[in-house]
Parts: C-alpha cells; structure tokens; sequence
C-alpha cells in the first residue's frame, strides 16, 4: 500500500490540548461574550455539570476577576494555581486579582516571580512594569521595562510604558522622548514629532536632554519621506 492508504488504516489522531491553547480559548470566550454575567454563567455551568477542566476554571475566573468579584475568582482560580505553580497566564491572573483586592505587595511578588521564570514573556513584562507604575514603583517599572527591552528588543506598549513611568517620576524630557517613541512605532510620525517639539519647548530641561530630543528628532525626520515632511513642515 502506498502512504495515502496506510494513512486511511489509522483513526484520527487524539491530542490532548496543551494548557496553552486551553486557557487561551477560556479567554477568547470571556473577551467575546456579550456580558460578564454571560461568561460568568457559561463557565459555572460547565464546572456544575462535571466538567472540572483547567479551560472551565480559568475562564470562570477571569470573568470573575473582569468584574471584580476577587474572591471568588481567587477561589475559582486556586486549583490552577496549585496544579500550575509556573504557568505564566494563571501567575499573570493571579496577580491581577491580588492588585484588585489590594494585595499589592503580594501581586507584585507573583509578577516578578513570573519575570524571573519567563524573562522573554513580553506580555509578563508589561503587565508588571503597569503594575509597578500603579503601585506607586515608577522607577522600578522602568528598570524592568528597559532591562526586558534590552534582551528582547523593544516594544511599542514598552515605550508607553516608560514614558508613563517616566510623567510619575516628573521627568518630563524622558516621557516626551518615549511617547514620541511609542507613536512613531506606531506609525504616527506627525505626532512623533510634536512630541519631541513640545519637549524641547520646556526651558527647564538639561542639555543633555535637550540633545537626546534634538538627535531623535533627526532620526525621525530623516525616516520621513519628502512630500510627508513638506505637509509636516507646513502644519
């Protein structure tokens, strides 16, 4: 027999979904729903009739948590934790829920313990440096944004990141200079722009600073094509 008919001799092939793509699909299901209370029904229905999966427990929980109902997300979520200690979107749901429910130093030790297993998980990156910004740790934030950016390469959400890091610490120079990073990745060159020209407008800024904005202005601009840079000349 050729290959096509030793194929048919065999059934199709049963793979166990990873905890990856389980959880991934619970959050699908909650961020598609039309209400929490919709998500919320569909996952306590599954889990009361039986059906005690990491996707049901997961999913009950955010839904939970994305309505703030933190303790019983927390409860919802707890089997995973203890079956899953280092999967990093329960650490990184489990730390959200802890924030919300004040525990800030608790949800900050989960985040850098997610860090410190998965340095190259961006999505973890973010969330902590946010976290960090929000709980009043503006510096830290940045270091951990800039250390992630440095063996990773950089992100656009890191750049509004750390300019928000950069406005809580009252650098004003440093948070003109990462949001005109952030809308250029984003393609807003215009806006870019301006944002280094309002920097270099503040009379109070260093030297120093005032050269960091002026040379990323040339870099901005030198990117920017001819007829692009006649209407931004213009406006």
């Amino acid at each position: 027999a050729d290959a096509t008919e030793r194929a048919t001799q065999y059934g199709p092939r049963k793979v166990k979904d990873s905890i990856e793509f389980s959880l991934m699909r619970a959050r699908t299901r909650v961020l598609e729903t039309d209400s929490p209370n919709e998500a919320q029904g569909y996952f306590a229905g599954e889990l009361n009739a039986g059906k005690d999966t990491a996707e049901n427990h997961y999913g009950y929980a955010m839904a939970l948590a994305n309505v703030e109902q933190n303790e019983q997300a927390m409860a919802a979520l707890q089997p995973l934790i203890d079956q899953y200690p280092k999967q990093p979107n329960i650490a990184l749901l489990q730390a959200q829920i802890l924030m919300q429910m004040g525990k800030a130093q608790e949800g900050l030790a989960v985040y850098a313990r997610n860090l410190a297993n998965y340095p190259r998980y961006m999505p973890g990156v973010l969330k902590y440096g946010e976290a960090l910004i929000n709980a009043g740790k503006p510096d830290q934030a940045r270091q951990v944004l800039l250390t992630a950016s440095q063996a990773n390469g950089p992100k656009v959400d890191s750049y509004r990141l750390l300019a928000e890091a950069a406005r809580a610490t009252g650098n004003t120079a440093e948070a003109q200079y990462q949001s005109a990073n952030y809308l250029f990745e984003r393609g807003d060159l215009r806006g870019a722009v301006e944002q280094l020209n309002a920097g270099l407008r503040i009379a109070s800024i260093s030297e120093d600073d005032r050269a960091r904005l002026t040379a990323r202005r040339k870099q901005l601009i030198d990117t920017i094509p001819k007829d692009e840079l006649k209407a931004l000349q213009k406006g």
